[in-house]
């Protein structure tokens, strides 16, 4: 979209059909792959010139020092802790995660888009049950306080729950283009960010993608999504508020469709992935 930038690509660990046919000027790597010394050694002997930027997601895995030690130009993270890390080592520039506005977007005609009226779900929740609720003691609470209010479930693992009420809540796993429908379709969208992410600044995409659905977001407390989200999401500090929020969005429907759609406006003004590849185009060229 921008017309200073010439051809985009996007390649997978072992798909690289393509990758020698442009002297790329910037090379984003995301997340740790098996072979990404060999593929960044592959870059700068195809064009020295290239820069490669690392996008560090996951302060665990593989590890910071290792992270440390890949030849690359410079780092992109939205982990407080990674950033004052990896900054002693090369350039980091903080970005956090955002939405696609045109694939996470209100669905229906002009006349029932957003409107509570033609929304088919109370609430939903998109993420995965089982063994990872080892990883989020406080999500199986939080969707238990929900199954009340008519919550549909989306994701692994929640098949196999203990509790009878959330695997007849299971929707299924959803194929990645039916996210946006699951989250066009609720009055409500429940958002967890796990607290080892919450300590680190970390705001999980799926605040980003709901809120650019236009569907009202019930999100746990923690200062990066209260300063992002600007008052268009309400914000939990237990079940007991889980509870309250929903009761309030289901009998105030105007209302929290309002708040479902300034939601959206806010996504649209600050944090499209547009917006986000502003930012690493400036950093890549200082």
């Amino acid at each position: 979209k921008r017309s200073d930038v010439g051809k985009v690509k996007v390649f997978y660990p072992y798909r690289y059909d393509g990758v020698f046919e442009e002297k790329w000027d910037i090379v984003i790597i995301e997340g740790w792959f098996l072979l990404i010394h060999d593929f960044i050694a592959m870059i700068r002997n195809h064009s020295s010139d290239t820069i490669i930027l690392f996008f560090c997601l996951d302060p665990t895995f593989p590890g910071l020092q290792e992270t440390a030690a890949y030849d690359v130009d410079g780092y992109l993270t939205n982990s407080i802790s990674v950033y004052d890390y990896l900054k002693n080592f090369a350039p980091t520039e903080f970005v956090r995660l955002a939405a696609d506005p045109e694939q996470m977007r209100p669905l229906g005609d002009e006349d029932t888009k957003s409107s509570f009226s033609s929304k088919v779900n109370n609430v939903v929740f998109v993420g995965a049950g089982g063994k990872m609720l080892e990883y989020k003691p406080e999500l199986l609470a939080t969707v238990t306080t929900a199954l009340p209010f008519g919550l549909k479930l989306y994701g692994m693992g929640w098949q196999e729950s203990e509790s009878a009420e959330l695997r007849e809540a299971h929707g299924g796993v959803l194929p990645h283009k039916d996210i946006n429908r699951i989250y066009s379709s609720a009055k409500v969208v429940l958002a967890h960010t796990i607290e080892s992410q919450r300590n680190e600044g970390m705001i999980n995409n799926r605040v980003f993608e709901a809120m650019s659905c236009g569907s009202l977001v019930i999100s746990d407390w923690f200062p990066a999504v209260e300063e992002l989200t600007e008052g268009t999401v309400l914000l939990s500090n237990g079940t007991s508020d889980i509870k309250k929020h929903l009761q309030w969005a289901l009998t105030n429907p105007i209302e929290a469709e309002t708040m479902g759609k300034r939601a959206r406006d806010l996504i649209l003004r600050k944090h499209t992935w547009s917006h986000r590849a502003v930012k690493i185009l400036s950093f890549a060229d200082n």
